[in-house]
Order: C-alpha cells, then sequence, then structure tokens
C-alpha cells in the first residue's frame, strides 16, 4: 500500500463524512489545540532564563540521589531493596523539609547539614551562592564517580590534622591520640619495623610498646590511604576539628528517627565556637585558681575563727577542698602518658569505652564532654613521641 493509495482512502473518508458531527467535532479540537499550543508557548517565554535553569538543577539533584542510591546498592549487591532505600530516602527528605519549615536552619551551612543526609551532591547544589558553584560542584562529582580526586585538597586536609593534633589543648582521649599519632607516621614513614628495638622489649605494656602496637596494627597502608583514615578519624572523634577542617562526606543514621535526632546533634555541633577548646582550657585554669584560694583562705582564717571546736567538720572539709583542689588541678595541668599507658591496659576502662563508642555527633559530643571532666595529657603525644621513625629503621 502507497501512500498515494493512503491518500486517496483519506480524501474518500472525508468526502464521506465532512458533513456529520463527528468531523465538525475533530476539526474544532484541532483548532482549539493548536490555539493553546500557540499560548502555551507563549506563556512559556514569559518564564525567565533563572526559574529553567532552577529546574534543571533540581533535576540534575534528584537525578544524582537516585545515582547515589543506585550506586550503594549495587556495591552491596542489594539492588531488590530499592523501592525500601527510596522510601527511607523519602522520609529522610520529609523530615528534614520540616525541620526548615520550623526556621532550625538559618544559615546556608545550616541548610547543607540538613539537606546533605539525602544527598551530599543535591545539598551541595541548592545551597550553592551562584550558578557557577553548582556547576562546579557537579563537575567535581563527576569526576569523583570516574575515580579522580583532588590531591592537593587531600594534602592540606593532612597538614591541617597534623597541626592540630600538635596543639596543647588537644581535647581527645589518650587512645584516640595514639591512633592518630600511629596514622601520621603510616603517612610519613610507610610500615613500622616488625621486630622492636632491644629497649622497647624491655618496656612491657609501657607508652613504646602502646606506641608501636598501633603504628604496626597500620602495616599495609598506603600514604594516601593513612592521610585519609588519619583526617576520617579526627573528624569523627573531635568536633572542635569539624569546624576547621569540614568532613568531605555527611554522616547518615538507617532509621528515620535516629536520623531526626543526628539532625539537631550535628545543627548543636556546628554552631558550636571554633575556640572551644581553648575556652575549656581557660576555664579550667579559673577553676583550679579559685579553688586553690578558696582553700588555703578557708583552711586559714574561716575554719579557726567559725569552728576551732568542730575538729570533724574541719578535717572533713579541709580534706574535701584539698581533694576538690587536686582534682582541678589535674584537670589543669594533665597527667603524663605514661600513666595513661599503664590505665589502658584496665578491662573495665576497655569496656566503658565501648559502651560510649555512641556514632555521629552524639558520640563526639558525649565524648568532649567526658574528656573535659578528665585530665587531659601533659603533652599530646605528636608531641611527646612525635611522628619520626624509630632510631634504628632502614
Amino acid at each position: 500500500m502507497t501512500w498515494r493509495s493512503a491518500m486517496r482512502d483519506v480524501s474518500k473518508l472525508i468526502r464521506e463524512t465532512w458533513h456529520t458531527p463527528l468531523f465538525l467535532g475533530v476539526v474544532l479540537c484541532s483548532v482549539g489545540s493548536l490555539g493553546l499550543l500557540r499560548q502555551l508557548v507563549i506563556l512559556l517565554m514569559m518564564i525567565p532564563m533563572e526559574v529553567w535553569v532552577s529546574l534543571a538543577l533540581l533535576q540534575a539533584g534528584l537525578l544524582l540521589i537516585g545515582t547515589e542510591v543506585l550506586k550503594e546498592l549495587l556495591a552491596r549487591q542489594e539492588l531488590h531493596q530499592l523501592p525500601r532505600e527510596l522510601m527511607r530516602r523519602s522520609m529522610q527528605m520529609g523530615q528534614r523539609l520540616s525541620i526548615l519549615a520550623y526556621d532550625v536552619a538559618e544559615t546556608r551551612e545550616e541548610v547543607r547539614i540538613v539537606l546533605s543526609g539525602v544527598s551530599p551532591t543535591f545539598a551541595n547544589v541548592m545551597c550553592s551562592s551562584n550558578l557557577l558553584e553548582a556547576a562546579t560542584v557537579v563537575y567535581d562529582r563527576v569526576r569523583q564517580s570516574f575515580g579522580y580526586t583532588n590531591d592537593a585538597n587531600a594534602q592540606d586536609r593532612f597538614t591541617a590534622a597534623i597541626g592540630w593534633l600538635q596543639r596543647p589543648q588537644l581535647m581527645i582521649c589518650f587512645e584516640d591520640q595514639l591512633r592518630c599519632c600511629a596514622l601520621a607516621r603510616q603517612a610519613l614513614h610507610g610500615d613500622a619495623p616488625v621486630e622492636p628495638s632491644e629497649s622497647k622489649r624491655r618496656v612491657v605494656g609501657g607508652l613504646a610498646a602502646l606506641e608501636l602496637q598501633s603504628w604496626q596494627s597500620c602495616r599495609g597502608m598506603g600514604k594516601v590511604e593513612a592521610e585519609g583514615r588519619l583526617v576520617q578519624e579526627l573528624t569523627e572523634k573531635d568536633p572542635t576539628f569539624r569546624k576547621v577542617v569540614p568532613p568531605e562526606e555527611p554522616e547518615a543514621q538507617e532509621l528515620p528517627l535516629n536520623d531526626f535526632v543526628q539532625v539537631f546533634l550535628e545543627l548543636l555541633e556546628f554552631r558550636l565556637p571554633r575556640d572551644l577548646d581553648d575556652r575549656a582550657l581557660r576555664y579550667k585554669k579559673r577553676a583550679f585558681v579559685t579553688s586553690l584560694v578558696a582553700t588555703m583562705a578557708w583552711r586559714r582564717l574561716l575554719m579557726r575563727r567559725l569552728v576551732p571546736k568542730a575538729p570533724i567538720v574541719q578535717a572533713v572539709s579541709s580534706i574535701g577542698l584539698s581533694l576538690l583542689t587536686t582534682y582541678l588541678g589535674l584537670l589543669h595541668f594533665g597527667l603524663p602518658a605514661s600513666i595513661y599507658a599503664r590505665l589502658t591496659t584496665s578491662r573495665w576502662l576497655r569496656a566503658l569505652r565501648e559502651r560510649l563508642r555512641w556514632p555521629g555527633a552524639a558520640g563526639r559530643l558525649l565524648r568532649w564532654l567526658l574528656q573535659l571532666l578528665m585530665p587531659p595529657l601533659r603533652r599530646p603525644l605528636m608531641i611527646s613521641i612525635g611522628p619520626q621513625a624509630p632510631t634504628g629503621q632502614n
């Protein structure tokens, strides 16, 4: 059947039906549709270009969200859970948008924290200050998906981490400092020696043995991996370090309720001052000086005049003030690393640390508060033992 015969059939059908209501209705619908299409084109041309660009960015962000979810499921070989994962992400999106509706997040960085749990790329695009920054975010994400990394940025983050570990007001515990120091040695000098030196064999359970054991646990790590693990270790343990060096990837919780609580804790952590460790150090010093002056005044003046006939009250109050002053003095001056090395072998301390290893901002804030109430190291391990290689290593 040729096109000429088809045209003859169509013309014959028109001659037979042109006087019927069906033909008239089809003609009117066609004319009306063309008129509405013309008006629709005019209306679309009146919409500003910024609206179309924003819609394109929104579509790109949603596409990136779906791509990240699909990539995670493919990596875990759980593609059959795609509907559940999409539903969970939609619930997260609803909860996080409800947080924005109550004006909890005020600045652009806080909005980025709220949206980053759904998709970090989508959050960075939506919180970009201009189109160039948004396009740069998408471009960097595409480069990362193909395996390209920003080596200069990674090196800057590693340098900042080394400098952070050498601060006298460092507020992370002994075990975390030991781990970070081992990662720094692995990044700077490679694998630890298999056999320790004769002097370190004699220090069984001491600081040198723990330091060498921690370094040997990093055996096999490459330089780039060790640098990344060091930065990740600090961002996961120190809330103030996250203010200086923000993490590249946000933290996400499995359950929506935990994710809802996690957002508020991350906002609280983000609003902490950058000099929080410095303030804590100053307050410890003031508390120690105040307690010392109060103890001396109580012993020399008040106790002799008010309770000269109550030796038990005087003894109890003097012992209490002395213990408080000693505790505040330990908080101010700290303890040597060798004492913490002895305490590390305690089983109940290890069990307590395992129970307090909460993930996310809740764990970081809790560890910071506990470290505030515990005597710090007199000198950070990065200064006392340093990241240098042991003597005799080739």
